[in-house]
Order: structure tokens, then sequence, then C-alpha cells
């Protein structure tokens, strides 16, 4: 099976998400009573190492995975070095942040055909926010107000269309649904995620969602729950 996560949004050091990220682990299977091996790519948050710390805390300390960390963008680890920590992976985990930087950093190193590769063998990818929206067609991004003003409105860009439609994060923050009410005609497909819920596909169909608190929406119609 080839899983995808995507989390709408969550503060993983205080433990939003933690039912969506015990799923996570569980759906990475088991075997043998080997540890997971859970590798974070925090390059959207320009490689925060105390970010990485967050993800250890949970991943490991409360989750038992043996956390990693790829450093993309501070020239403390070479691509091959990177590939060897993807190719191992049981989970790979995006972190929030700049979807347009990572997106670029990921370019610049191939990042993204390592991505899949891992995805295609099995290895679970997940990601919050930045990390989740970059998967859809397409994105509603806050580029502009992190980039330019506060007061700049969301814009579209385009993702990696490893799923159908337009994904839209944090969709309990009322800015986020103003948005969604500007663009969503445009679109056949709109998934808007709130924090603390996630959407999980396999083989590239969406299976249903996780919450641990919030909702999913297809279409303005509540997700189902996971049914795997």
């Amino acid at each position: 099976m080839k899983i995808l996560v995507t989390i709408g949004g969550g503060d993983l050091r205080s433990g939003d998400t933690y039912e969506i990220d015990r799923e996570i682990v569980r759906l990475s299977g088991t075997l043998n009573g080997v540890r997971k091996y859970a590798l974070f790519l925090p390059t959207a948050s320009h490689d925060s190492k105390p970010y990485f710390n967050t993800f250890r805390k949970m991943y490991t300390s409360r989750l038992g995975c043996k956390s990693d960390v790829a450093l993309i963008t501070t020239g403390e680890m070479d691509v091959d070095k990177i590939r060897a920590k993807i190719d191992k992976a049981d989970i790979i985990y995006l972190g929030g942040g700049d979807t347009a930087y990572m997106m670029e950093q990921f370019g610049r190193y191939g990042i993204v055909d390592m991505l899949r590769d891992a995805y295609d063998r099995g290895c679970v990818i997940c990601g919050l926010s930045a990390g989740a929206i970059c998967w859809y067609e397409h994105m509603q991004s806050d580029r502009d107000k992190m980039n330019l003003s506060k007061d700049a409105p969301y814009v579209v860009l385009d993702g990696y269309g490893w799923v159908e439609g337009i994904c839209y994060p944090h969709f309990d923050d009322l800015s986020r649904r103003r948005g969604y009410e500007d663009i969503h005609r445009d679109y056949e497909r709109n998934i808007a995620i709130e924090g603390r819920s996630a959407v999980v596909y396999v083989d590239g169909e969406m299976r249903g969602s996780i919450s641990a608190g919030g909702e999913s929406y297809l279409n303005g119609e509540i997700i189902p729950p996971l049914d795997i």
C-alpha cells in the first residue's frame, strides 16, 4: 500500500495531533517488533532544529519510533546522506512553514524523486500544513502574507499533483474560510482540513479522515473516518 497523510494544522509540541501521529505509526505497520524509523524534513521551517526536537519528543518519547532528521538547506548533509536516510525510512514527515520555499529547495536537490521512490516502496508519507498541501494539484497558500504583508490575500499555487484537487489547510481559521469562499467555485474538488484533522490517501484514493478534534471536508461535506 502507498499511504499519504495530509494534516491541516496543529501544534506538535503541545500534542494537538497526538491521535493523528499515533495513527500514522499504526499505518506504517509492524515488523517483528522492530522500532519504526521516522524521518523528519523541517525544510519549510528553514531546517529548524528546535522543530526536530519537538518531533523527536512525539515520535520517539511518546510513540516509540527511532527519529531522525534530514537537513536539506543548512549544508550539513550532502545529497547522498539525505538519500540514504530517505531510503531506510518507514515514515517521512514534512513539517510546516513556507511551502514555496520548501518546494524550491526540494527542486534544487531532487528530493521529490527520492520521496516518490520511498512512497512507492510503502513508506508512509505525511506532512502538516505546508508539508501537507504540496501533494495536491493546487493549494491555498499564505505565501504573500508571510513574505509581503499580513494583509495580502491568499494565493493559489500548484502542487505536486500526487492527489486530485485543491487543499485548504488550517480551515478552522476564519480568514482561511473566507479565502475558501473566494476561490472554491473555480475547482471541482475542494479538500478543506482543519487543524487537528488529517485526510488519508491509499494508492492515490481518499480513504477517510483522522480526527484529533478537527474535521476535514470534501466540497463542504465532512469526510468520514478512516476505514483501514
